[in-house]
Formats: structure tokens, C-alpha cells, sequence
């Protein structure tokens, strides 16, 4: 495993993305531990982290200007306590291919008062009854999961299912369903993950679906893998498209 020093952080990429956002990109580096970032001196919008093989996504500085993580393809089983406070202006949050079991790991994350987009695609927790409507439910400035935009009609359900004697005893059942308790030490306990074929495929359709020059991205980084040509057809599909929108904002901004 590799840790993440400060010489890792130096070195890395650090760059101004085609949204002009500073970004730090860690990614695929087998880091096992999240530490040092106080290093970065808070001077990032985007934290990529993705394809590694984190355990915890915790133990942050305190980074107020930090929008968005993208930390997809880890081994990531719970978010850390106080991860909230360390990042309050988080609005993008990107967990996919993890390994997240139960609602309760994901607890920290109801504190977040500005977090607008979250993606849980490929964890165990997806699977768990109520999910989309519990996490609506206690993420109220929450607008896309799982790349799906929350419908009012979605959110007032979500409301309803909880309301009363019976919701809030379903509410609390639910946050409290299928803990797996993080054991120290066992980080390298387990191969690296690797997409499998549906992961892969499911990836290849949200690409051709995508939208937005922000969902291309994220989903870049989502290819990201110990296995990277699996996609390799993909990232050029990804870069095509990714360099198209960003020259249909530039060209609109310079008519403007």
C-alpha cells in the first residue's frame, strides 16, 4: 500500500479543470488511508481520489473550499465521524463501486447542508429497502442520486413514508440495519476491486446518456480501475464527448 505524504500530494496532478475548478487528482494510487491533506493548503475545488484503496473516507482537514470528491472504485465501508464539519461546502459527493453495506455508515453525511449530488451506484446499500427514500429523506438539499434528478413527488414521498409514529420507527430501523464494523488492520485483507462486466456496462450506457460536462467527468473517473484498459474504449468516447461540451460553454460564454 502506498501513503498518502506530502510528497505524494506535491507531485500529483494539480490542475484547472474545463468547469475552472483547481484540482487535485490522487487517483490509482493504491493509497490505503486518507491523511496529510492539510498539506494542500485548502486551494482545491475537486479532491480525486478514485481507484485506490480506501477504507474510510474520513480524517479530513478542515477544507473549506473543497466542492466536490470524487472517490469511486475504492474499499470504502463507512463515512468517518466529523467528515461533515471538515467539509462543509461539499456539493458533489461520488462513492461508487465501494463497498458500503448499511444507511448508518453513511450517517456523517446527513450533515452535509449543501451536498446537491451523491452517487452510491454499485455498494451493497443500494440493494437495502427504502433506500432512495431514506437518503432523500434525511439529505434535504440532496437534487440528483444515483444520477437520477429527486422529483418533488419523489421527495414528498419520501416525507410521507417517514411522517408519524410508524415512519419514524422505520427511520430508525433502517439507520440502524446491517452495521459492519471497520477493523483495523484489515485494509489489505482483500484483492484489489475490479469492475465486473455489469459494472462496466452500466458505465458504457450512463457515458452514451450523458449530459453534462459534469457528469462526464465524474463518470471518468469512475472508469478508473486496477484493470484501466477494461474501459479503454470508453475513455475515448469520454474525452470526445467530454471536449465537445466544454467547447459548447466556451462558444456560448463568447457569443454572451
Amino acid at each position: 500500500m502506498v501513503r498518502m505524504t506530502p510528497e505524494l500530494i506535491s507531485r500529483s496532478a494539480q490542475f484547472t479543470n474545463c468547469l475552472g475548478d483547481r484540482e487535485l487528482d490522487l487517483r490509482g494510487n493504491q493509497i490505503s488511508l486518507i491523511e496529510n491533506l492539510a498539506t494542500s493548503n485548502d486551494l482545491f475545488d475537486v479532491l480525486d481520489i478514485s481507484g485506490n484503496s480506501i477504507a474510510i473516507l474520513g480524517n479530513m482537514p478542515y477544507l473549506r473550499r473543497l466542492k466536490t470528491i470524487l472517490a469511486g472504485l475504492n474499499k470504502i465501508t463507512r463515512v468517518g465521524n466529523g467528515f461533515a464539519k471538515a467539509v462543509p461546502n461539499l456539493e458533489s459527493l461520488v462513492l461508487s463501486g465501494n463497498q458500503i453495506h448499511s444507511l448508518e455508515s453513511l450517517s456523517d453525511l446527513f450533515n452535509l447542508k449543501k451536498l446537491e449530488r451523491l452517487t452510491l451506484v454499485d455498494n451493497p446499500v443500494t440493494k437495502e429497502g427504502h433506500y432512495r427514500q431514506y437518503i432523500i429523506k434525511m439529505i434535504p438539499s440532496l437534487r440528483v442520486l444515483d444520477y437520477k434528478k429527486i422529483k418533488m413527488e419523489e421527495r414528498e414521498h419520501a416525507n410521507a413514508l417517514f411522517s408519524g409514529e410508524d415512519g419514524q420507527l422505520l427511520e430508525k430501523k433502517l439507520g440502524k440495519a446491517n452495521v459492519r464494523e471497520f477493523i483495523p488492520g484489515n485494509l489489505g485483507d482483500t484483492p484489489a476491486h475490479k469492475p465486473t462486466p455489469e459494472q462496466i456496462a452500466a458505465v458504457k450506457r450512463k457515458i452514451q446518456n450523458a449530459k453534462s460536462v459534469e457528469e462526464i467527468s465524474q463518470l471518468e473517473r469512475v472508469r478508473i480501475s486496477t484493470s484501466p484498459h477494461s474501459l479503454s474504449a470508453s475513455h475515448t468516447g469520454l474525452h470526445s464527448l467530454r471536449a465537445n461540451h466544454c467547447s459548447r460553454k466556451f462558444s456560448t460564454a463568447s457569443r454572451s
